[in-house]
């Protein structure tokens, strides 16, 4: 009881919204409920592990701010919070005639939305980034990184933790009701009373 906030979901967006909230207001009780026995075992942790840069999105869409302004905060985190980071860069590669025009299509896109140090290459600029590569053009995005989002999730959950957060594992979500303006969430282990839910449930979202 008396908690204020509970966040259904254990992975990098449950974990990353409970510490944005508590930095906003550190006196609420926030409580983080995960099915799994660890943190980012699902989407967060089953992915490709790639720092976007933010080419494809439509010019002026929240996807392009948001991935572009998320590329250069998710690398400072990791840096602050000593998490290995590679800033390894990205070739778009045309392998023919008929990529010729994607390749500048996308130079204008990523330039629209401030995507930093975009350049244009040739096929010899191309080999001296990737030898092996066969283009006869290609569009070089030195900003995209790699890094481990597991690793990533343990931090957010270690910093949510000392803010006085609480994080329940091995805890499912089976059911819920209203009562006199609480909301009642059922788990697997009992019945926790909150006055809001914030659902961050990934690919299972729909059916919580």
């Amino acid at each position: 009881k008396d908690i204020d906030l509970v966040i259904i979901g254990g992975g990098i967006i449950g974990l990353a919204t409970a510490n944005d909230i508590l930095k906003r207001n550190h006196k609420l009780k926030i409580m983080v409920i995960e099915k799994n026995s660890s943190v980012a075992s699902q989407q967060s942790g089953h992915n490709s592990g790639v720092i976007h840069s933010g080419i494809y999105y439509k010019p002026g869409s929240f996807k392009a701010q948001f991935c572009v302004e998320g590329r250069a905060s998710i690398t400072e985190f990791c840096e602050t919070n000593d998490i290995p980071v590679w800033t390894c860069g990205k070739l778009i590669v045309a392998s023919k005639e008929s990529d010729l025009p994607k390749i500048d299509n996308l130079y204008q896109r990523g330039t629209e939305n401030k995507v930093e140090g975009l350049q244009v290459l040739n096929t010899d600029e191309s080999k001296e980034i990737e030898p092996h590569v066969k283009s006869l053009k290609s569009l070089y995005a030195p900003k995209t990184g790699i890094v481990n989002y597991v690793k990533v999730t343990e931090v957010y959950a270690d910093h949510f933790n000392d803010k006085g957060g609480e994080l329940l594992l091995n805890t499912e979500v089976v059911g819920s009701k209203s009562i006199d303006n609480k909301i009642i969430v059922k788990t697997t282990k009992g019945e926790i009373e909150t006055k809001k839910v914030i659902n961050c449930a990934g690919l299972h979202s729909d059916r919580i």
